[in-house]
């Protein structure tokens, strides 16, 4: 019998988290947490880089220290204290005091063909203003349509004009396999839409094929992400917006996937 295991991420001790039913709480990073939570500090991890990484430090954790518990048939996921995913018939109106009963479980998860199930994609629009003011006079004269037309909103120039760093995502292609280069590329270029957050669910097997493929590109990536001194800028979780980006290119190309609802609810509050 498959089963459904959902990993809730949060860097601090959330009550909230634990009194909903149908999510695993997981924390992360340098806080401590009570027995019934999984913790990232435990085993092999990289919990020190949580300010880097956020949620990914404990889909590392599951990857390398608990992934043998499941089954070749189990489906893991992964949500956040802010985000979680819904039961397809969900309700209109979602608060906290409804969330339990809304929430995606293994009573009515549809075990299907999909091999991944992702967040529905959010397309990619752009304000004018920071279009304009990150690209430049002599860009904007030279190409005004990215002002005017969301046609030429890519995924490629929202993290650009995000993360005010040009062409940068671009270069670090080069540390994908070389097959899988001019494709990445043409996802930057071209892609209007995108699943983020880094919210899966997956089986084992694909898990771990994906982490270890995320895992060897960002440490590649490592060193060019160290020399931008992106910590002074404001832009510690890099290597987390990378991931969200790697994520929808990878399981996308290479495994069939489905779109299922999820919200923001932020339960620090």
């Amino acid at each position: 019998m498959k089963k459904l295991s959902i990993f809730c991420c949060s860097h601090f001790h959330n009550e909230k988290i634990e009194k909903l039913s149908y999510v695993i709480p997981a924390g992360t990073g340098k806080n401590n947490y009570p027995k019934n939570w999984f913790s990232d500090k435990e085993g092999k991890n990289i919990s020190h880089l949580n300010r880097n990484y956020a949620e990914l430090t404990f889909h590392y954790w599951i990857w390398k220290n608990f992934l043998d518990n499941f089954s070749k048939n189990d489906m893991i996921g992964f949500c956040q204290y802010r985000r979680f995913w819904l039961k397809k018939n969900h309700e209109e109106q979602i608060s906290y005091e409804n969330l339990n009963q809304n929430l995606l479980n293994e009573n009515n998860f549809e075990f299907d063909e999909s091999e991944v199930f992702l967040t529905k994609p959010e397309k990619v629009s752009l304000k004018k203003k920071s279009i304009f003011k990150y690209r430049g006079f002599l860009d904007n004269l030279k190409d005004p349509l990215p002002i005017f037309s969301n046609s030429k909103h890519s995924v490629g120039l929202q993290f650009e004009v995000y993360t005010k760093t040009k062409k940068f995502i671009y270069d670090l292609s080069k540390f994908l396999k070389k097959e899988d280069q001019d494709d990445f590329l043409n996802f930057l270029h071209n892609c209007k839409e995108i699943n983020l957050h880094n919210m899966f669910i997956t089986n084992k097997l694909i898990f771990s094929d994906y982490m270890k493929y995320l895992f060897d590109w960002l440490n590649k990536c490592d060193q060019k992400i160290k020399e931008k001194n992106f910590n002074d800028k404001g832009l510690t979780r890099m290597h987390a917006f990378l991931a969200e980006r790697f994520l929808h290119f990878w399981f996308n190309k290479f495994h069939s996937t489905k779109n299922i609802p999820w919200i923001f609810l932020d339960t620090s509050k």
